[in-house]
């Protein structure tokens, strides 16, 4: 990572700033081919379990994911620059800000470019890449011009911000597919620089508000309300025309009898038609079928954008944030600060299979077993859909779009009241501590029915209020310079916070899996599911969204540090008792309800908090 910032004050009220940042870095995912690896090995998964564990793959390196080895490179370029006009009640500032973004993901295969797969030692299929190598490359570049500014009139003070910013991507002819060749590919694949995102353009307002409510400066009401755009990236909707991730670039499985035993595909691996030469103590290599016959292609199955999604002003997913608080001088240097905060999200994006339509599904209705731990002890319907067997037949044609394109733009946010302390007492002790209490309101049902399934299930789902409570307490004790500090905290199982990806909510809540057999839901559709077997099972979640939650977790950490000073310099040596108290409160939860146990293990943990470790560790301010 490299960092450079300039500043010139220009005067006593002007200031002049600017920065740039560069940061690249390399990911491996499952799997990098280290320098001395064994490349030319054929890797090997045997499906059963004669080696202690089904699926279990051997000779050869890979990522059973990609079949090949990941070697995966980004770099983050940062610039801003900015003019600030500082003269006490009035501070003005204006400024840019920039950014290039490129990640390259690479599969490198073996000298072979094939991969087997066994049952009982016998060879059964063989799969195979492209290229001995193959790349994609997405860059997104964003821009952004803002202006700020703030007065002060008296007991108030106000803050007032617009900022544009722009964003747009393209796939480069550089770094997109393969310069390698092989059999498959006689020669090097390349394509065209291909846009994405043409351009998102938007104006993001900001206002704040803060007044001294009695002038005295021990009470202050404050307000703010500003919207916020999802960051840019170089996946997702900025990929989404890339020409080298919609090639076909691997078979994973094609069948395979190895007739004369010599665990070598004696067949024309070009050919995609069936090759049988079992007669002639030869192979057999079945034909190539569904999107296998893409090999080398385009895959013609991969969801199809809506062009209106990738361009436009007011495009971009966002969200709106609003926050009220009071805060109060109670004690000397102690303050207690309340607060509402609501946040709101737009612009959502649907995926809908333009082969299937609600009319082409089929309900059925089952009852819930009886549980104590089920809302209201069981025993109530729960429907389910299914598409019939012609349209199940039809496959999938995947449409990505405005979700407004079905309706009205959903209801979705999440709300809640934080309630703050702050204490710094004499003695060089300082106490902070205070309670989040919100929860999620989501509702999308007069889309959601319109989009494939019309099942209606977890459509509207309103949270129950969910508590978090945190504490910090840190102490110097004097003369001997030692830092003894703590924190607290207790909430639920899923961590209550607003997580990315425009999700009004305190976080997942718990299911109920009922693995329904399949003879069963015959008996209630009056067939079989589509596209499954008698001795299947269909999963059917018993419980909705916001309804079942795991158990508070509660814990408590500490640190005690031992403070030496040289001169202007300062260095910490402490150690860190996370989980003081060795709590084994669950962290995680069984969320299938057996059919056949009638949910005996349900509920039950699967993990539970780390256990109490002590860290050592050096810090050193300068």
């Amino acid at each position: 990572m490299t960092q450079a910032t300039w500043s010139s004050p220009v005067s006593n009220r002007l200031l002049l700033d600017a920065g740039f940042s560069r940061f690249h870095y390399r990911f491996a995912g499952n799997g990098q081919v280290p320098p001395d690896g064994l490349t030319d090995l054929i890797p090997v998964t045997e499906q059963s379990s004669i080696y202690g564990l089904a699926n279990f793959s051997y000779r050869g390196l890979y990522d059973p994911n990609a079949h090949a080895f990941a070697d995966n490179k980004a770099t983050s370029l940062q610039w801003r620059a900015s003019v600030a006009r500082v003269s006490g009640a009035h501070n003005f500032k204006v400024g840019y800000m920039g950014s290039s973004l490129v990640q390259t993901s690479g599969r490198v295969a073996n000298d072979s470019q094939l991969r087997y797969t066994f049952n009982n030692r016998s060879p059964i299929s063989f799969g195979y890449l492209l290229a001995p190598r193959w790349d994609t490359t997405d860059r997104t570049m964003t821009a952004a011009l803002f202006a700020q500014d703030q007065w002060t009139l008296g007991k108030l003070t106000l803050q007032g911000a617009v900022r544009y910013d722009r964003a747009w991507s393209w796939a480069p002819a550089e770094g997109n597919g393969t310069t390698e060749t092989s059999i498959f590919n006689p020669e090097p694949i390349s394509f065209e620089r291909t846009v994405s995102v043409k351009g998102y353009n938007d104006i993001t307002p900001r206002l704040g508000v803060a007044y001294d409510l009695f002038g005295t400066g021990k009470t202050a009401l404050k307000a703010n309300l500003g919207k916020y755009l999802k960051s840019a990236e170089v996946g997702g909707v900025y990929a989404a025309n890339n020409p080298a991730v919609k090639t076909v670039t691997r078979v994973t499985a094609r069948p395979w009898t190895d007739g004369n035993r010599n665990f070598r595909i004696d067949c024309d691996l070009s050919n995609p038609r069936l090759q049988d030469n079992l007669a002639s103590g030869g192979d057999r290599c079945a034909a190539l079928g569904g999107n296998d016959l893409n090999f080398g292609n385009p895959n013609p199955n991969l969801t199809t954008i809506d062009p209106g999604i990738l361009e436009g002003w007011g495009v971009r997913e966002s969200d709106w944030q609003f926050g009220v608080s009071v805060q109060q001088e109670v004690l000397p240097r102690v303050a207690l600060e309340v607060g509402y905060n609501r946040r709101w999200f737009q612009n959502f994006l649907v995926t809908d299979n333009l082969l299937i339509g609600p009319e082409d599904y089929q309900q059925w209705t089952l009852t819930a077993p009886l549980d104590p731990d089920l809302p209201g002890g069981g025993g109530y319907p729960v429907t389910s859909y299914d598409p019939t067997p012609a349209a199940f037949a039809r496959g999938a044609r995947n449409f990505q779009t405005f979700e407004t394109n079905f309706g009205p733009a959903r209801t979705w946010y999440w709300h809640g009241v934080d309630v703050t302390a702050n204490a710094r007492l004499g003695g060089g002790v300082t106490l902070q501590g205070g309670t989040s209490t919100g929860r999620g309101v989501q509702d999308r049902c007069e889309t959601v029915v319109k989009i494939d399934s019309p099942d209606p299930r977890g459509c509207a789902v309103t949270e129950p209020w969910i508590t978090a409570v945190r504490g910090l307490a840190s102490y110097t004790i004097p003369k001997v310079d030692v830092l003894v500090s703590g924190t607290f905290r207790s909430l639920r199982t899923t961590i209550p916070f607003l997580q990315a990806n425009n999700s009004a909510t305190n976080g997942a809540s718990l299911s109920a899996n009922y693995n329904v057999p399949n003879t069963v839901v015959q008996s209630l559709l009056g067939r079989l599911p589509s596209g499954s077997n008698a001795n299947g099972t269909t999963i059917v979640n018993l419980v909705e969204p916001a309804q079942v939650y795991g158990d508070r977790v509660t814990q408590i950490d500490m640190r005690f540090a031992k403070i030496f000073r040289f001169g202007s310099r300062r260095a910490d040596v402490g150690v860190d008792l996370y989980n003081l108290f060795n709590t084994n409160d669950p962290a995680g939860y069984e969320q299938t309800f057996d059919y056949a146990t009638q949910g005996a293990s349900w509920l039950q943990p699967t993990s539970i908090v780390p256990p109490r470790f002590v860290r050592l560790n050096v810090t050193l301010n300068f």
